[in-house]
């Protein structure tokens, strides 16, 4: 089934509801962050605001 204009119409809605995050990091850490977020069964980028969320939930700047 073809990507219809309004499916179009309701991504791109929803994607402007959404910022942008990009970070560079050398490859041996995101190896590690990659392997901690899989060991830990979640993908790397819910592992990543997990990650920030408890910080910032310990009161941790």
């Amino acid at each position: 089934m073809p990507y219809t204009q309004a499916q179009k119409k309701a991504t791109q809605k929803y994607l402007n509801t959404l910022k942008s995050l990009s970070i560079r990091i050398k490859d041996e850490d995101y190896t590690r962050y990659s392997n901690a977020a899989k060991k830990a069964n979640m993908s790397l980028r819910a592992y990543v605001i997990k990650s920030i969320e408890e910080k910032i939930e310990k009161g941790q700047d």
